[in-house]
């Protein structure tokens, strides 16, 4: 059982949900990422999604890009943020999900960036931009290194391949409850619970 099953088994055990928060890694630069991750355990963080700075975030609305910007405008690249979780002892900190697109892990080549990620402690991945049809080799990789790949779902998902991505998906499920790109909303959907209930019964 991994770091992040494990998390979501004594969350269950005491009836709780989890807090699972995500902030771009190098925002404002490095050393103050380092000293959020190690603060988020006191403040009751579970999980904790860290994002790769990417030029190009598709999937990300204003104030991610933004972040983004700003770390990227520091230099921070990949290797950097591996390098910095790499130093963090695993015990003092969350399990850590590396939020990143497929662009970065492809210039690395998948089986060195799993490696690396492996060796810097990543519980988890999430690769936004990457389909289910062409996850397997990814998925191969973390396999052997014990690393989950935590795959998207979205409300225009079809009921079969739901079934299929929550029996590939590892971790946890995203549910992406609103389509678009991220970002602040004043509501939630009207069928969010109702959504919820469905992927809880495949799973």
């Amino acid at each position: 059982m991994g770091r992040i099953e494990e998390r979501f088994a004594q969350l269950r055990r005491r009836n709780k949900k989890a807090f699972i928060a995500f902030i771009t890694a190098g925002d404002p630069n490095l050393q103050i990422t380092r000293e959020l991750i190690l603060s988020f355990p006191s403040v009751g963080v579970d999980i904790l999604e860290l994002g790769v700075p990417f030029s190009d975030p598709l999937a990300d609305g204003a104030t991610i890009q933004s972040a983004s910007e700003r770390a990227l405008s520091q230099s921070v690249s990949l290797l950097k943020i591996l390098e910095l979780t790499k130093q963090i002892d695993r015990k003092r900190r969350p399990p850590l999900v590396l939020f990143t697109y497929y662009n970065p892990v492809h210039k690395l080549g998948i089986e060195r960036f799993v490696e690396l990620s492996a060796k810097a402690s990543i519980e988890g991945l999430i690769i936004p931009d990457l389909p289910l049809e062409e996850a397997e080799e990814v998925r191969k990789f973390l396999h052997r290194r014990e690393m989950d790949l935590i795959l998207l779902l979205a409300p225009t998902t079809k009921k079969e391949r739901m079934k299929i991505i929550c029996q590939h998906s590892q971790g946890f499920i995203y549910y992406i409850s609103r389509l678009g790109t991220t970002g602040a909303r004043d509501t939630l959907p009207s069928d969010l619970k109702e959504k919820i209930e469905e992927i809880r019964k495949i799973t």
